[in-house]
């Protein structure tokens, strides 16, 4: 994996910038848009890379719960990249080789007690099963909560009006969504063993950063 390029060192700031700024107010959403030329290689393990090296600073020497964990790519890249991360993939496929626990999210306090041991929560495709409140106990007072979605999920699902309106209720009381990252041109190489022909194409992925909040 190639070091930040100048762009990316850009964007890092930005959002480290915002998420240092505790004057941000409630529902106020920045938005970043970036156009990469990352590839990300989907059959060796590395889903989400493109945003993972904007992010990179972030995870260094931090304690990760990655949900819906899939690949287990953040675990991939962080070794990689020599981040020092600790990383806890959780996923609900039984076969899942990749998993270090293999659990339904909503039972995953009756593996791990929620205890604020993480520094970052990831769940990247399967947030709707999520319990926000198990979130919020495993996360550290100043954790993050980070969400990733294919670009048309965003927009068919009108995610940033759920967001601004409040009808994430549940979410919205434990959390504040800050950054909405948008990233443009993705290359994407898809070839398993068991598909007839590969997948090459561009693709758009958005993450939003939510800050833990205190609960009244």
């Amino acid at each position: 994996m190639n070091k930040l390029n100048e762009n990316e060192v850009q964007i890092h700031k930005r959002i480290s910038d915002i998420l240092n700024n505790n004057s941000t107010p409630n529902n106020s959403i920045n938005e970043i848009t970036f156009k990469t030329n990352r590839t990300e290689i989907i059959h060796k393990n590395e889903s989400n890379y493109a945003f993972l090296i904007l992010i990179s600073p972030l995870l260094k020497g931090n304690k990760v719960l990655d949900l819906f964990c899939g690949t287990n790519s953040i675990k991939q890249f962080s070794a990689q990249n020599h981040l020092n991360a600790v990383i806890t993939g959780v996923d609900n496929d039984i076969d899942n080789t990749n998993a270090d626990v293999k659990s339904d999210v909503s039972n995953l306090p009756n593996i791990i007690t929620p205890d604020k041991q993480f520094d970052i929560i990831t769940s990247f495709g399967g947030t709707e099963s999520e319990d926000y409140f198990n979130d919020y106990n495993y996360l550290t007072d100043d954790g993050l909560l980070i969400h990733g979605y294919s670009d048309s999920y965003f927009k068919d699902n009108d995610i940033k009006k759920q967001l601004t309106s409040g009808k994430k209720i549940e979410l919205l009381r434990c959390f504040n969504p800050v950054v909405i990252v948008n990233i443009q041109g993705i290359h994407q190489k898809i070839d398993w063993p068991d598909q007839k022909k590969p997948l090459d194409f561009s693709s758009t992925m958005v993450y939003v950063i939510f800050q833990k909040k205190p609960i009244n």
